[in-house]
């Protein structure tokens, strides 16, 4: 028995959900060298917003592990992010 994940509608419904369609794909998830800090978060943005798409992300996850990384680190500033989070 062999199960196959595949989520392309399901990311192709959350770019349209959060007005992303126009990003374009890259091979880094993430700015080389980028260091994330709490402080960053002095021009606050909407955390229940935040929430919900990393929320969806880590579901993503699932059969993308190329984005794990980048992911976790954005999830730990869940409770106060800033627009350098998003």
């Amino acid at each position: 028995m062999e199960v196959l994940l595949c989520v392309t509608k399901y990311i192709e419904a959350l770019l349209h959900q959060f007005s992303l369609e126009d990003c374009k794909p890259i091979a880094t998830p993430i700015e080389t060298g980028l260091h994330l800090s709490i402080h960053d978060a002095r021009d606050y943005y909407d955390a229940t917003l935040y929430q919900h798409v990393v929320g969806c992300l880590i579901y993503v996850c699932i059969s993308r592990p190329d984005i794990q990384f980048v992911v976790s680190q954005v999830s730990r500033f869940m409770h106060s992010p800033g627009t350098k989070h998003w």
